[in-house]
């Protein structure tokens, strides 16, 4: 391959991967120019131009002098360019696609009927969650077939993978939660997910085609003949029967890769079909008595290899990852057919390309960047530590060792990502590898034998008996995992962090260890101890509910710990990790204003956490009808937290009689009222409290129940913040309450638009930061696409 085409490959594959990180996404008119320039700067006649220019620049300013010295040197620059261009022309076309698609407005939380495909499904304990690939919503038809997200509930039946639906459903925007440690727009892109909702209708006539797919068949026949939820993950990729705890077990041990079909397990099958062809071959040869030399082995055993993947692949309903690795077979046998030979620098860099103009998608995905990252770290080992020998001794010790490096490369990642790693995972997977490897050609024999007459076979009973003592293994070594959680490390320093590991892995050079050591420094800096001459609110986006922090240094005290759900709950989802990501590790304590699920849903959590410590539960938990009442006064961390309702002795829990807490230090005040309503404000202002506050929680979400115009003049906040839910059914707050505090001169802050939001209080001010616009601005945010509705 020619040095410049990898230059403009390297160019196109680096900013086309730049996306996902892009704040806004270029103008329609913006691509056009550039498909203009690109097409201009590959012109013969204009570099000559250019050349000339520069030649003449160069007599009159020595900068530009470095240029005009050699042609070679300047005649990069063209091709360097064309990449960049290129790479911001596909990756924008994409993004306006995927904006394209998303609901129109009036389509918005109204019943509306989709036609599609099920591409996904996961039972819980109310139905099914689904994902459906659409064909048409509504008027809508669609050629690419983006993916809306719909509970389909147990009443309704159960519907399968590849099933042709027609359903009447009602949606809203796919916008997941926005906060620390706990972002998932992108995957929302990569899933290409432009709505979430649910079924409202689906009876007779709603399934226009029934499941009928490799991947469908086969998953179907093993689990009829009575084989684990592990051996159909494994053999055919269906994980729908895999619980939450099993996907936490395989996060703890750092094996869910092994149950997740990817591109290792498309080159394990792609390992025994080239052993199994070579054997065939070596056999027919003896048979005809013929030698080697009269067979193209190579290329017959890269054939077979490539169609044996791709039968692979349509089992695995051609997932992602598989595909990607398929495309890298595909690669390399063509190469072989057409007797071109590439370097792996080329051949990588074809392959990213590959895969970022058949799935761009992708991009966005974080198996991605860990499937990438373990490939060039696979790539790096090779070159830095060659085989001495192929001995199977030399053999196995370069295996050992590769997979301890990518365990260790990969951890920066692997901690941003999941937020958490092991150092014993690179351990269990040295086992737990060959073993998956092993079992691989017993099961898909196995698998052939099942589909065929639909009944249990020895092959699978021996990899279905194997994996099951597997998984009880992982889980007696779970809790003996020491797993590091993500302590507030951003992905750019991990970034440097990797890079850092990298250059100490380097042969010896100048300055090595210092630059090393300079890179290491933006990880490192987040274990620092905080500065205490500052404090800070947090304000979580947990939907329709209120969760919030007040913190100074390392250490935080949570109010109100946000709703509950079947699965788990806001506080150890969300409310932790968000604190863990900002680097605190000491929660002192937890203050309810009452105990509606939206407030108090994490209370459980927060009880089983301190269950062993029973004198310490006692003072770490505060409530409207134990402690948090008028009167109650103390000192937490030099700040001076103060109950003003409900009175003394309350022993009624209600919105009416929620908490009321003012915090005040650095001489800024914070008023948190919960949910009371006017009553309780009138009392308030009857009882003379000292209500002004820089900054107020608006009582009740803003529900017209409360917020009466004389307590906010009492009040009277510079910003009010608003907690309820993207486009929820309550559709709080309420325009009348939110223009009462437009009028008192409040800034309006929503975390339905803006996601978490962070108060800095300091000597000098206060600071604000929104999370979507200050923290983490994204163009695929949907929040910023859409005006919610007016009420």
């Amino acid at each position: 391959m020619h040095q410049h085409a990898a230059l403009w490959l390297l160019a196109f594959c680096l900013t086309s991967l730049s996306a996902r990180f892009w704040p806004v996404l270029p103008g329609k008119i913006w691509i056009v120019l550039l498909a203009c320039i690109v097409s201009i700067i590959h012109t013969h006649n204009v570099k000559m131009h250019i050349r000339t220019a520069l030649k003449a620049g160069g007599r009159l300013c020595g900068v530009t002098n470095w240029y005009v010295r050699s042609k070679k040197q300047f005649s990069v620059l063209p091709y360097l360019l064309s990449g960049i261009m290129s790479g911001l022309i596909w990756m924008a076309s994409v993004g306006h696609c995927y904006l394209a698609w998303q609901l129109p407005a009036g389509k918005i939380q109204q019943d509306v009927i989709v036609t599609g495909q099920i591409t996904f499904t996961q039972r819980n304990d109310n139905g099914q969650w689904l994902h459906v690939a659409l064909s048409t919503l509504g008027d809508r038809h669609y050629f690419f077939r983006p993916v809306i997200g719909v509970h389909l509930p147990q009443n309704m039946g159960e519907l399968a993978v590849h099933q042709q639906v027609k359903l009447t459903v009602n949606l809203k925007p796919a916008s997941p939660l926005m906060n620390p440690d706990g972002d998932s727009r992108a995957k929302m892109v990569s899933m290409k997910m432009i709505a979430t909702g649910s079924v409202k209708a689906f009876g007779n006539g709603s399934l226009v085609s029934p499941a009928d797919s490799l991947h469908y068949r086969a998953s179907q026949r093993l689990q009829k003949a009575g084989y684990s939820r592990w051996l159909v993950a494994l053999m055919t990729g269906d994980r729908a029967l895999l619980t939450d705890k099993d996907w936490q077990l395989l996060q703890k041990t750092g094996t869910g890769h092994l149950f997740s079909i990817s591109g290792l397990h498309a080159g394990m099958v792609a390992l025994w079909s080239a052993l199994l062809t070579s054997a065939v071959i070596s056999c027919f040869a003896r048979l005809i008595s013929a030698g080697h030399n009269g067979i193209n082995i190579r290329l017959t055993v890269a054939v077979a290899t490539l169609l044996m993947t791709a039968l692979y692949a349509a089992l695995a309903n051609w997932q992602v990852p598989v595909t990607r690795a398929w495309l890298l077979i595909l690669l390399l046998t063509l190469l072989l057919i057409f007797k071109v030979c590439w370097s792996w620098r080329h051949r990588l860099l074809m392959m990213g390309i590959l895969c970022i103009i058949v799935s761009p998608f992708s991009v966005f995905s974080n198996s991605f960047y860990l499937s990438a990252g373990a490939v060039c770290v696979l790539i790096f080992i090779g070159w830095r530590w060659k085989l001495a020998s192929y001995s199977y001794f030399h053999r196995i010790m370069f295996v050992i060792r590769a997979q301890c490096l990518i365990s260790l490369f990969l951890m920066p990642f692997t901690l941003i990502f999941f937020g958490s790693v092991s150092l014993l995972t690179a351990g269990v997977n040295l086992i737990a590898i060959p073993v998956i490897t092993l079992l691989m050609p017993a099961g898909l024999a196995g698998l052939v034998l099942n589909y065929n007459n639909g009944l249990p076979n020895t092959l699978l009973d021996l990899a279905d008996t194997i994996l099951l003592w597997m998984t009880q293994q992982l889980s007696v070594i779970s809790p003996y995992m020491a797993a590091f959680d993500n302590t507030g490390v951003s992905g750019q320093a991990a970034f440097c962090l990797l890079l850092s590991m990298l250059l100490l892995a380097l042969p010896v050079f100048r300055y090595r260890k210092r630059s090393a050591m300079m890179l290491a420094v933006p990880a490192i800096s987040f274990w620092f101890p905080f500065s205490t001459d500052t404090w800070q609110l947090h304000v979580f986006d947990v939907g329709q509910g209120t969760a919030l922090a007040v913190s100074r240094g390392n250490r935080a005290v949570i109010i109100d710990t946000g709703p509950s759900w079947e699965t788990g709950n806001a506080l150890t989802s969300t409310v932790l990790p968000a604190l863990k990501a900002a680097g605190i590790h000491h929660v002192d304590q937890l203050i309810v204003s009452h105990g509606d699920d939206d407030h108090a849903g994490g209370v459980v959590a927060w009880l089983d956490r301190r269950a062993d410590h029973p004198l310490e539960l006692k003072r770490s938990l505060l409530s409207n009808t134990n402690g948090c009442q008028s009167g109650k006064r103390w000192r937490w961390q030099g700040l001076q937290f103060r109950a003003m309702w409900p009175e003394k002795g309350n022993m009624e829990d209600s919105n009416r009689l929620s908490c009321v807490l003012l915090v005040s230090g650095n001489g800024h005040s914070v008023l948190l009222p919960g949910d009371i309503n006017r009553s309780a404000e009138y009392a308030l202002l009857y009882n003379n409290a000292a209500l002004n506050a820089d900054i107020l929680l608006a009582p009740h979400h803003g529900s017209s129940t409360s917020s009466s115009m004389a307590f906010i003049k009492a009040v009277s906040p510079s910003f009010t913040v608003f907690t309820s839910g993207f486009y929820h059914r309550w559709k709080l707050p309420e325009d009348v309450v939110e223009s009462r505090y437009r009028e008192a001169g409040s800034v309006i802050l929503r975390t339905a638009l803006n996601g978490y939001i962070q108060f800095t209080l300091a000597d000098e001010g206060i600071g604000v930061k929104r999370y979507n616009r200050d923290i983490s601005r994204r163009w695929y945010d949907l929040r910023t696409q859409v005006s919610l509705p007016q009420h």
